[in-house]
């Protein structure tokens, strides 16, 4: 997870993924390799047909397609409808829960409408959510929720079915923290 999009260098991938997984080389257990994508549908159509066992997850941020748009352009490619009936074919094709990441970002992903929209979205699927607050980057308007804001949000999901995590950040004294490295590179 974190710079780029593994499925965009897909024949690469699951050569890597083969190689950790085989028993002469590293002999990786399914559970411990999950691929992180932004959504690429063909790509995650591909990997359910590949034949290996492995994790998938999936960057929501987003349960409204334009929201989705304005954080997660690819989105306008692959859009939310879409992606979710590739993930519900991926899922019946492997024995693991699908993870979707969500960072929470104050004012704007965190409402009741959203929420309303992430049960919707998540409801039906097989899945585990992990949330993580918003780490300030400078020259980009959006903000951190507060702590309240947080638990209101996650207490707001607690009625899924599914499980529900809540990342913390680590870094953001020294701005290393998810999604600050990419703005001091």
């Amino acid at each position: 997870m974190g710079m780029g999009e593994p499925l965009d260098n897909f024949d690469n991938v699951i050569k890597a993924i083969r190689i950790l997984q085989h028993d002469l080389c590293f002999n990786f257990s399914p559970r411990r390799i999950t691929v992180s994508t932004s959504g690429v549908i063909p790509q995650i159509s591909k990997l359910a047909e590949a034949g290996l066992k492995l994790k998938l997850a999936v960057s929501l941020n987003s349960a409204i397609q334009s929201k989705r748009e304005t954080l997660m352009p690819i989105s306008k490619i692959f859009p939310l409808s879409e992606l979710k009936k590739t993930l519900i074919d991926f899922r019946k094709k492997t024995p693991y829960r699908i993870t979707f990441e969500y960072v929470m970002i104050k004012d704007f992903n965190i409402g009741k409408e959203d929420v309303k929209a992430l049960l919707k979205y998540l409801g039906d699927i097989s899945c585990k959510l992990n949330v993580i607050k918003w780490n300030k980057v400078d020259d980009l308007p959006f903000e951190t929720p507060t702590t309240w804001e947080i638990e209101k949000f996650i207490n707001s999901m607690n009625v899924l079915s599914s499980a529900v995590t809540y990342r913390k950040s680590r870094g953001t004294d020294i701005d290393a923290a998810c999604g600050q490295l990419a703005a001091n590179y």
